[in-house]
């Protein structure tokens, strides 16, 4: 399975069990992995694997949105954040999509001269969903064609749902 993102050298540790016959007698426990994605870092924790199962936390910190798998459009817009959050995931050994992987969390990414942020966010089976807090935006430093009357910072609360297909 190839991962969606360009990491840099990946370092970290693991405890193994099992034979190495089939990954689904091999068991995991306590592995950590960290690598840079994208200008930032990425850690993997409480990493355990077992009978095909895997589940781990996820920290995220400084990491350039438009280094993650977004279409082009999101990657001239949003793709100009930075993403910092926690995540709790889950999936199984034989697909590591975001149309598999189960995720909670938190998150904030800093665009805009703002800060969009949720402590909610859900992903199961390529549905996800979050409230989002968007403080102190501008609009214009985000999407070009925004009028100028629209300059000012702006906030507000939202909801927000859609696939990993678009």
């Amino acid at each position: 399975t190839t991962l969606p993102v360009n990491t840099g050298l990946v370092s970290g540790n693991a405890k193994f069990s099992g034979t190495t016959d089939t990954l689904n007698t091999l068991r995991a426990i306590d592995g950590v992995l960290n690598f840079p994605v994208g200008g930032g870092i990425v850690k993997i924790d409480r990493i355990n694997y077992a009978a095909g199962n895997w589940q781990a936390n996820m920290q995220t910190n400084n990491v350039k949105l438009d280094s993650l798998p977004l279409d082009s459009e999101a990657k001239t817009t949003v793709g100009r954040g930075f993403l910092d959050g926690n995540f709790k995931l889950a999936g199984k050994n034989n697909s590591l999509g975001l149309d598999t992987v189960n995720a909670t969390g938190v998150a904030k990414i800093k665009i805009g001269d703002g800060i969009i942020s949720t402590n909610n966010l859900k992903l199961n089976a390529g549905i996800w969903r979050s409230d989002l807090l968007a403080e102190e935006i501008k609009l214009r430093k985000i999407f070009a064609d925004v009028p100028v009357e629209l300059s000012n910072p702006v906030r507000g609360k939202f909801y927000l749902n859609g696939t990993t297909e678009n």
